[in-house]
């Protein structure tokens, strides 16, 4: 079901929409709160790349579909950061609390 729905993201969204981008993101949000990042995103890629092979899609077929699905990576990228950022902002917030809490 995710990996048929970011598919569908891939292939049938303009990722440059500004609309687009932010559907995909609010829609797979508990992806990268799971910690989905970059990492697994090039394994899912490199699985798909392999479907579309094993599968005889043309080479011309296979490379716009690789391209298109590819760029859903910089999303991943944005979204895996500002969490990483946030869990720092709250990690670095619940420290000052505690040693507020207990001076």
């Amino acid at each position: 079901d995710i990996m048929a729905s970011l598919l569908k993201a891939g292939l049938e969204s303009n990722i440059l929409d500004e609309h687009a981008r932010n559907s995909i993101v609010m829609k797979h949000y508990a992806l990268f709160e799971l910690g989905i990042n970059t990492r697994h995103f090039k394994k899912v890629k490199v699985h798909f790349e392999s479907a579309l092979r094993d599968c005889w899609v043309e080479e011309e077929l296979l490379q716009e579909c690789t391209q298109r699905f590819g760029a859903l990576q910089s999303i991943f990228e944005e979204e895996g950061a500002e969490l990483r950022r946030t869990a720092k902002v709250q990690e670095d917030l619940s420290k000052r609390i505690l040693a507020a809490t207990t001076a």
